[in-house]
């Protein structure tokens, strides 16, 4: 219990941190947009439980996006994205002679600070921050001589940092008001699930995002 206190503490201070950089800033700079987005996802999956395998799936996600101008040449990207995906693996990766994994699924929150730049309607972004995270599953199926049974494990994602880049379009459509499309993607620097039983082994999921929204010009 100690030692998840400690570790509550390190996170804490971590988002802490970001925070403060993210302020700092944004104290020097004026918003020039703010968006609202939402959309669909696929991902690919890797562990190495029991060997190697991969798997793929689908997800979705929605997020609050902010540019400010700083610098002539650049402007800092401020975003926070709540993501769900889920992804069915090619191959079992077995837990015992019965059970095995066959899917996992992922869910976190956001919050990203970057570096953006703008040609005529397209922007190009290259982000970073720290990925919060939620209780998420990890599917075990069970086989028996009659049957095939899954349990959907409960399995926390894990705190850490991450990393991203995106490219997007967007057209003014009345006004202030842009409509607003973006492909993205992050890999979170660190193996995506901290829960018991699974610590020893490591988890990796590479998303592809396509958001859609309505951006507010200031």
């Amino acid at each position: 219990m100690e030692f998840r206190r400690i570790r509550t503490y390190k996170y804490w201070f971590r988002i802490q941190a970001l925070i403060l950089l993210v302020s700092s800033l944004c104290s020097a700079a004026s918003i020039k947009t703010i968006s609202l987005e939402s959309g669909l996802s696929g991902s690919i999956s890797y562990t190495d439980y029991d060997g190697a395998h991969f798997g793929a799936g689908t997800g979705y996600q929605y997020g609050l996006y902010s540019v400010w101008d700083i610098k002539k040449d650049w402007e800092l990207s401020v975003s926070i994205q709540n993501i769900t995906l889920e992804q069915a693996l090619y191959t079992r990766a077995d837990v015992s002679n019965t059970e095995s994994i066959q899917h996992l699924q992922q869910k976190w929150t956001l919050l990203g600070v970057g570096a953006q730049w703008t040609k005529d309607f397209w922007f190009y972004e290259y982000a970073g921050g720290f990925a919060i995270g939620d209780n998420s599953q990890i599917g075990l199926d069970t086989e028996t001589a009659s049957s095939n049974k899954r349990t959907n494990l409960r399995a926390r994602t894990t705190n850490f940092f991450f990393v991203g880049a995106s490219i997007g379009y967007q057209k003014e459509i009345y006004k202030r008001w842009n409509v607003v499309s973006r492909l993205q993607t992050f890999f979170v620097l660190d193996s995506i699930y901290k829960t018991d039983g699974f610590d020893d082994n490591f988890f990796a999921v590479l998303p592809f995002m396509f958001n859609i929204g309505f951006e507010y010009n200031y």
